[in-house]
C-alpha cells in the first residue's frame, strides 16, 4: 500500500476499505505492507513467507512493473517468479500488459489488472471506490472463478455508470467506462492474446516453440 502522491492518497484509502472489509468479521487473514514498508525488500519477504496468499496491490505501475512507496520497482520481470501459481489483483495502470502477460505465461499467475491507464474524478470517489473494490471483495466472499468475478464486476460497473449519469457526473461516467473496458483478467479461460516479448531471447523461443516458450527459463 504505497502512498506518495495525490493519486495514491485516494487508492490508499480504497485499499484500506478492503482491509477493513476483510478484518471486520475475520473473513480471512491479511498481511499488509503499508507506506514505508511497501518496498521491494519487504514485499519480497512477505511473498516468500506466504506463497499461497492472494497478492493485492493498489497504486502505480506500468507495463512491466509495480511501483513501491520509494517509487522504485516493487515487482517487475526480474522477480515476478514470486507470483508463481498465485492470484494477483491490482488496479495499477498498464499492469496487464507485459507484467501480467509474462506472469501468466511463465508462472501460471492469475492476473487481474488494467490494459490502459486508470482514471477517476474526485467528485465521484465513493463510486470509483466501489468499482475498484468490487472484484476483490467478491473473491474474499468466496467466489473462486475469476471469470465469473469479471462478469459480475462489469455488470456492477454498468450500474455505477448509469448512477453517475443520473447524477449528472458525465465525465466521471466516461472515465469509469474506460476503466471498465481496460480491465483484464488472465486465466486459462481468458489467456492473454498472442504477442511478442521485448526480449530477443524470448522472441526466438516463441518463434521456435510457440507459447510453450514462456515456461522456458533464460540461460543467463
Amino acid at each position: 500500500m504505497p502512498r506518495f502522491d495525490k493519486a495514491t492518497e485516494y487508492s490508499y484509502a480504497w485499499c484500506k476499505a478492503v482491509i477493513d472489509y476483510i478484518t471486520s468479521d475475520g473473513k480471512c487473514d491479511v498481511s499488509v505492507a503499508e507506506i514505508e514498508n511497501a518496498v521491494k525488500s519487504v514485499v519480497e519477504r512477505m511473498l516468500n513467507d506466504f506463497p499461497e496468499a492472494i497478492f493485492c496491490f493498489y497504486d502505480h505501475g506500468n507495463e512491466a512493473c509495480l511501483l513501491g512507496n520509494d517509487e522504485q520497482h516493487l515487482i517487475d520481470l526480474t522477480n515476478n517468479k514470486l507470483l508463481k501459481n498465485r492470484e494477483v489483483y491490482t488496479m495499477a495502470c498498464l499492469s496487464a500488459k507485459e507484467l501480467g502477460v509474462d506472469s501468466y505465461h511463465r508462472y501460471h499467475t492469475i492476473f487481474w489488472g488494467s490494459w490502459e491507464l486508470i482514471s477517476f474524478t474526485t467528485d465521484a470517489l465513493e463510486e470509483f471506490e466501489r468499482a475498484m473494490n468490487f472484484g476483490i471483495k467478491m473473491r474474499i466472499d468466496g467466489e473462486t472463478d475469476w471469470n465469473k468475478i469479471m462478469e459480475a464486476t462489469i455488470e456492477h460497473d454498468n450500474k455505477i455508470i448509469d448512477e453517475l449519469i443520473g447524477k449528472g457526473k458525465i465525465f466521471a461516467a466516461a472515465l469509469l467506462r474506460q476503466d471498465r473496458d481496460a480491465r483484464r483478467v488472465w486465466t486459462d479461460k481468458t489467456p492473454p492474446p498472442d504477442q511478442n516479448s521485448k526480449c530477443f531471447w524470448r522472441n526466438l523461443l516463441l518463434t521456435l516453440f510457440g507459447n510453450r516458450a514462456w515456461r522456458i527459463s533464460k540461460p543467463f
